[in-house]
């Protein structure tokens, strides 16, 4: 019995140290930045980020507020990206953009503007992909 346990004590160590050695060395491969994952392997679809710059303005009525959108790819080569914007009347320098890339969003105001904090979405769709983020707007009187 005695050495029927030996045995299989043997065995286990020559099934687990190789794997436990493996795995430290998968690990300190991964740590040191030698072993990075290749996500164009996984089929995952091509996504973004967005940004905008400044996330609040301040303005005088009949005046513009200018906000700077920043795209940026995150998995894989991402095609054109819409924007958009809702909440006030404004335009982008450039509204079809592929990432990484910049744009500037310039809302107006007019006279008739009443002074208030305006919430601003900006959405940005590229395929089946939508983002979006808020800015504000604060519009004193003039």
């Amino acid at each position: 019995m005695e050495q029927s346990k030996s045995r299989v004590e043997i065995i286990l160590f020559w099934i687990v140290a190789p794997l436990a050695l493996a795995s430290l060395i998968l690990l300190g491969a991964v740590l040191s930045g030698h072993l990075v994952a290749d996500t164009s392997a996984t089929g995952a679809p091509p996504d973004f980020s967005i940004t905008a710059t400044p996330t609040r303005q301040r303005v005088a009525q009949a005046a513009a507020a200018r906000y700077t959108v920043s795209l940026r790819a995150l998995e894989g080569t991402t095609d054109d990206v819409r924007l958009s914007v809702a909440g006030a009347t404004g335009h982008f320098s450039r509204e079809r953009l592929r990432p990484p890339a910049s744009t500037v969003l310039t809302v107006t105001t007019s006279l008739q503007t009443v002074p208030a904090t305006y919430p601003i979405r900006i959405t940005a769709r590229s395929g089946k992909r939508m983002h979006w983020l808020r800015v504000k707007l604060v519009v004193t009187a003039a």
